[in-house]
This record gives C-alpha cells, sequence and structure tokens, in this order.
C-alpha cells in the first residue's frame, strides 16, 4: 500500500496483525520434561551415591540451598535411571499456578493417561462434569493404583514452595508409604 506523503501523520497504537491462535493440547499445557543436563561435571561421585540410594530406598531428597545445582543433579539422575525418557514425569512446584494439590493432580493425571492409564484423568474430568470436587480419597486411590501399574520416575522440583500445605503433604506421605 502506498502512503501519502503529504497526509498528517497518524499518531497511536499501530493496529496489530491479528495472529490464529492454535490451541495446545492438554499435554503441551500440563507436562514438563526433565531439563536436559549439556554438562555435567565433578559431580559423578554425587550422582552415583544418590544413584544408589534412589536404588535401595525408591526415593530420593536431594536438598541444598538455592543455586547449588539440585535441578541439575535430579535432572541428570532422573535421565540416568529410566528406561525411557517419556517415563519421566517432571513437576516444578511455583507460587501462581502449580502451587495446589489440584495442579499437580491434573498434572499426574495428564503423565498417566499419555501413557494409557486414564483412569485419573476421567475421574478428574467428572469433576468438570459434576462442578464440584469429588472425593479426595477415591482421587488418591486412581492416583496410586495408576502409579503402580507403571514404571516411572517422578521429579518434584521447588517442592519447598508447597511442602506446607496440608493436601500436598498428605499426597507425598501417601506415595512414601506406598511405594518406599
Amino acid at each position: 500500500r502506498l502512503e501519502d506523503p503529504t497526509a498528517t501523520p497518524r499518531f497511536g497504537p499501530t493496529p496489530a496483525r491479528v495472529t490464529p491462535v492454535t490451541p495446545l493440547s492438554r499435554n503441551q499445557l500440563m507436562e514438563e520434561t526433565a531439563p536436559t543436563v549439556p554438562y555435567f561435571i565433578g559431580r559423578q561421585a554425587e550422582l552415583a551415591a544418590y544413584r544408589a540410594r534412589l536404588e535401595r530406598d525408591h526415593l530420593v531428597i536431594i536438598t541444598g540451598l538455592a543455586g547449588m545445582g539440585k535441578t541439575t543433579l535430579g535432572a541428570k539422575l532422573a535421565r540416568s535411571v529410566a528406561d525411557n525418557p517419556d517415563n519421566i514425569f517432571w513437576f516444578t512446584f511455583d507460587q501462581v499456578e502449580k502451587s495446589t494439590a489440584d495442579a499437580l493432580y491434573w498434572a499426574l493425571a495428564s503423565f498417566l493417561d499419555s501413557r494409557g492409564e486414564p483412569n485419573l484423568w476421567t475421574y478428574l474430568q467428572g469433576e468438570i462434569g459434576a462442578q464440584k470436587p469429588l472425593e479426595r480419597m477415591a482421587k488418591l486411590n486412581l492416583l496410586m493404583a495408576s502409579l503402580a501399574s507403571g514404571d516411572h520416575v517422578l521429579c518434584f522440583d521447588d517442592f519447598q514452595v508447597a511442602a506446607h500445605l496440608p493436601d500436598i503433604a498428605y499426597i507425598f506421605k501417601t506415595i512414601r508409604q506406598r511405594f518406599v
């Protein structure tokens, strides 16, 4: 289009181009992947110790100060023990959207559904249909049954964000009792 050089300049925002919205699948919205670890130097002994503890106890908690490399170590550990990277569930708690039991259930349900375990996902969809929360123990039992049926590596990053919440604490207490 040609502009008239004698026209008065227009002020204000230029109309934006319309970009079509592409809907995301629930997997794109719910699932994270374990971070890749391109460089892992000087921590092989620490990794081996955590791997041995994981094989023995089926649970590892990596703690430490911020910035010490807990996420990197956890990602490297998860990728080294998982038969398939698709079997790694990675969930990063945050202060805004991912700090509730519901967010955790939905993320786990999406992960499990995409791996052939649709029961929890179907149940949660029923909550939406009923427009009210369904039984807490039913959700937890479906989660435990689905987790027991597969060989999954579950990783929870920044757990301290939500560890104090009773529903989150109960889910993790139950997982620990059932699988450790």
